[in-house]
């Protein structure tokens, strides 16, 4: 008889799937084995990432219900995956979802584009690179992604609170990465 005891838990390890149709789940799972988002530049090699193209497939084939599930997925690229398929496909409840990506601080993700590639925030990654230019806090970044000019209709007041909230993420970016490292 063998008797295998853990110390180490992963909460993945119980993520009720139930909701997520088959297709969905083995591109998510891809997605979190990758562990990155691509933007799509290709690098020295001049090759597009297969996860540039997984990512949008999955976002525009997953229901607005299975995205909403997969946002409590405990891994910050698949969250920023199922954050990003619903800001470009419904336009819900936006205040409230742009709320809780603010609220993410325990999961991040890794941004790669050609070459290079950093750690960011969920917030940093749907605020500051695939909306900025929305919120005037950068130029479009990529032309390739036609769905990232989709304008809201937020009031002024909310798309204020919106970036002082998200100024003030930013401001904390290292505390909260260095305890993510830790």
């Amino acid at each position: 008889m063998f008797v295998f005891i853990s110390t180490s838990y992963e909460d993945k390890w119980s993520y009720d799937w139930s909701e997520i149709r088959k297709p969905i789940k083995d591109s998510i799972q891809l997605i979190e084995s990758d562990d990155f988002i691509s933007t799509g530049v290709k690098g020295i090699a001049g090759k597009e990432p297969k996860q540039f193209k997984r990512r949008f497939w999955v976002m525009q084939n997953a229901t607005k219900e299975e995205l909403t599930q997969l946002i409590k997925y405990p891994n910050g690229t698949v969250k920023c995956v199922a954050y990003e398929g619903l800001l470009r496909r419904f336009n819900t409840d936006v205040y409230n979802i742009f709320k809780s990506v603010l609220n993410e601080k325990t999961e991040i993700t890794s941004l790669y584009g050609g070459c290079e590639g950093y750690n960011t925030l969920i917030a940093e990654y749907l605020i500051g690179f695939i909306y900025g230019h929305y919120f005037g806090l950068a130029p479009p970044f990529h032309p390739r992604s036609p769905l990232s000019t989709k304008l809201f209709n937020l009031t002024d007041l909310e798309k204020n609170q919106i970036i002082d909230d998200y100024k003030e993420l930013i401001d904390n970016k290292e505390k909260i990465l260095t305890a993510y490292f830790k």
